[in-house]
């Protein structure tokens, strides 16, 4: 697939079940729009992907250059500078990640302030993910989770990564990574213990297994208790519609997640809220 025409934006923040702090994605060619040598402070964890040409970065006095397959980092609030090669100007995708989730996927994929740059191996790969991902004419509450499934991909396609899962794929720095992709997508609702396995290339039968014997509790069951403990602190909110405590936790199924929540409690949502709100 080509990649894109024109320079593209969509903006997420604050829309769509917005629980991730997956604030925007995009497409940036300096070739349409140009490019400058200002200071920049990002307020978001910002995270940019080089398709093609060559440029370059600055971050703490250090200076890279830059081609296809480079990914480089920018946590909020450290001045940086980027611009396009004079005689090979870039294009690159980007996305701006929020405060919890950004150091976290930061952690994952293995970048940080001091360490901004990747390489990956797989930029062929990654390329085609990024340009069906932005070339979509789709509308962006399904953007948003399409971008989400996206991230995940980049993470298993990233050469930091797959060494991770080539030398812990049997230990606890495996179920570890498990547990914090758990943690940084339950509130998805298309989310499921499948996805992991999916991407991880790992037979989900061994993951599960292998997952239990360390957490003494299977993915799935992992999956779903996190959502309730979750749910229940917002449940304390009578304001807070039961919909929406459904869309912030990752429950598609309104009558599924109340079945849940009252074999977990013991009783109703109703029943909890009077209970909190007497104990108040």
């Amino acid at each position: 697939m080509a990649v894109p025409s024109e320079n593209r934006r969509f903006a997420f923040q604050g829309k769509y079940g917005n629980f991730l702090d997956l604030n925007s994605v995009g497409y940036y060619s300096s070739r349409i729009g140009g490019g400058n040598k200002l200071v920049q402070l990002k307020i978001d964890h910002t995270f940019h992907y080089v398709r093609d040409g060559e440029g370059v970065f600055i971050s703490k006095d250090k200076t890279y250059n830059l081609k296809n397959g480079d990914l480089f980092y920018t946590p909020p609030g450290n001045p940086v500078i980027y611009y396009p090669d004079d005689s090979n100007m870039w294009s690159y995708y980007f996305f701006h990640l929020g405060d919890d989730f950004g150091e976290k996927f930061a952690s994952l994929l293995g970048v940080s302030e001091e360490s901004p740059i990747i390489s990956t191996k797989n930029s062929q790969s990654i390329d085609a993910l990024f340009d069906k991902l932005v070339s979509l004419d789709i509308p962006l509450p399904e953007l948003y989770h399409t971008t989400l499934s996206t991230l995940l991909q980049l993470l298993t396609l990233t050469q930091t990564f797959e060494a991770t899962y080539k030398t812990a794929v049997s230990g606890a720095s495996f179920v570890e990574n498990v547990r914090k992709t758990i943690e940084l997508n339950y509130k998805n609702p298309e989310f499921t213990i499948n996805s992991i396995s999916n991407l991880l290339h790992v037979n989900h039968t061994y993951m599960s297994r292998l997952f239990k014997e360390k957490m003494k509790v299977t993915p799935v069951a992992y999956l779903c208790e996190l959502r309730l403990l979750r749910a229940a602190k917002l449940i304390r909110d009578e304001s807070l519609p039961l919909k929406k405590v459904c869309e912030a936790v990752g429950f598609a199924d309104e009558l599924y997640f109340m079945k849940c929540f009252k074999k977990k409690y013991g009783m109703t949502i109703r029943e909890y809220r009077n209970l909190y709100k007497n104990k108040m």
